[in-house]
């Protein structure tokens, strides 16, 4: 009987542990023609992106913008999509830099008025991979083309390449 309790007990355990995972909404695939992202540049910046192995390089190749800040480069995976409101929502993605520098991530409409979900920063040590999450909640429904993430590379230097991969949004059960 004891056994059988036990068993059971575990079974119940595995069933929560299932049913509070996260829910995988998207998956960025970097390939085909348009490539599952794009790299915008304020004038006077440049860079080199290109795709390899299933992942997003970008080379910064100039950086001649008349004030530095991270919103001159940005790399967007765009994702349309209706968020919930109340409910609780992570976009992520896994950063190689060549370089240390300090990079903000975020999600937020990709058109006018440009409306933001949520922010982050993140200090990105040079060739170690780093997995960065922006969790947000909306306060009321939302939906649209959401960049998920857009990541600010406009105060990387000149010469740094930057790796981006595994780009994902979930649902938080």
């Amino acid at each position: 009987m004891k056994k059988i309790a036990l068993a059971l007990v575990v079974a119940l355990a595995g069933l929560f542990t299932l049913a509070a995972e996260d829910a995988e909404l998207f998956v960025a695939t970097f390939s085909g023609p348009n490539k599952g992202y794009y790299v915008w540049c304020n004038k006077g910046m440049a860079v080199d992106n290109q795709m390899k192995d299933g992942k997003a390089v970008v080379t910064i190749k100039e950086s001649g913008a008349e004030k530095t800040n991270g919103g001159n480069i940005q790399f967007i995976v765009a994702y349309n999509a209706s968020f919930k409101a109340g409910a609780k929502y992570r976009a992520e993605a896994t950063v190689v830099s060549s370089v240390d520098f300090q990079m903000a991530a975020s999600v937020f409409l990709n058109k006018a008025p440009w409306t933001g979900l949520a922010g982050k920063s993140f200090n990105l040590k040079a060739d170690q991979p780093q997995k960065i999450e922006v969790p947000f909640s909306p306060k009321e429904d939302v939906a649209g083309s959401y960049r998920v993430p857009c990541l600010n590379l406009g105060t990387a230097p000149v010469g740094a390449v930057i790796e981006v991969s595994d780009v994902k949004v979930f649902e938080i059960k």
